[in-house]
């Protein structure tokens, strides 16, 4: 095989200028590359149109890269099998998503709203029934001083 460089505008005129000047079995054009590969009989062809076409330009002057590229999967034809890699046997099969519709007699419930005021009800409530006080870890920890900053407030919640 023999890869031909050219720009990606004159690829098609460099795909027929190869067909024109050599024989090849066939051509595969890569557009956005620029590249033409051309694939003949046997290496005495190619070496024969590598030859002939290296240091050329097109007929519209554009120059000509070509290089010859050989054919390992006539030597090896192991290399021609399908090398990907396979998938693993999975032993379970999990499932990422829900089911497409809920089981029979499910019904939606209606769920509390997310707190709206800066302090929940049930906390304003527990540090009422704390009331003023310290709470104080004697070994190590925090002391926790609790009190009202306002006297004359008095929760609404308190019993």
């Amino acid at each position: 095989m023999i890869v031909f460089t050219t720009t990606s505008s004159t690829v098609e005129e460099l795909r027929e200028f190869i067909h024109s000047v050599s024989n090849p079995n066939s051509t595969k054009v890569i557009k956005g590359l620029g590249k033409v590969l051309a694939f003949y009989e046997n290496s005495g062809a190619e070496r024969q149109a590598l030859h002939t076409l290296q240091y050329t330009t097109l007929p519209s002057g554009t120059p000509i890269d070509c290089h010859y590229v050989p054919d390992v999967s006539a030597k090896d034809p192991s290399l021609m099998q399908n090398s990907s890699l396979k998938v693993p046997k999975s032993e379970k099969n999990w499932l990422i998503s829900p089911p497409g519709s809920p089981p029979l007699g499910w019904t939606p419930i209606k769920e509390e709203s997310p707190n709206s005021a800066h302090l929940a009800h049930d906390l304003q409530l527990r540090l009422d029934q704390l009331g003023n006080g310290i709470l104080e870890n004697a070994d190590t920890g925090p002391r926790i001083v609790i009190s009202d900053a306002d006297s004359s407030r008095s929760s609404p919640h308190a019993s």
